[in-house]
């Protein structure tokens, strides 16, 4: 799929994520965990970045020698160049970006104590 945005660059984007991009972008996430406090240390920005460099496939960037961001993620830094095409771009993918990361691995809830049950019985 392509998006063009304001300043007429271009996005190709993939038209499907496969379960490896899912998780690339899941587990970019630095969580240190000290003295009892989690700190979650750029979460968000990480989280964006890897789910970019996942999903473009080509840019109008590569016309000026700008590789793509699964070959060189702080291009991300830089570019879309202009504010307005950072945010149509953000924009144009925001429902895919909140689709994987709301999603969760499920995990087997163990019987609570009271339930007078416990694994493997």
């Amino acid at each position: 799929m392509r998006i063009t945005l304001p300043s007429g660059a271009w996005v190709d984007v993939k038209d499907n994520m496969v379960p490896g991009d899912r998780f690339a972008v899941q587990d970019s996430v630095d969580v240190v965990v000290e003295d009892g406090k989690t700190y979650i240390h750029g979460a968000a920005s990480s989280q964006y970045k890897t789910f970019l460099s996942r999903l473009i496939v080509a840019w109008s960037y590569s016309e000026q020698g700008v590789p793509l961001p699964s070959q060189n993620l702080a291009v991300l830094d830089e570019y879309p160049d202009k504010e307005e095409d950072a945010d149509a771009l953000e924009d144009a993918l925001q429902q895919r970006y909140e689709r994987i990361v709301r999603r969760r691995p499920t995990t087997q809830r163990q019987p609570s104590p009271t339930s007078g049950t416990s694994p493997g019985s």
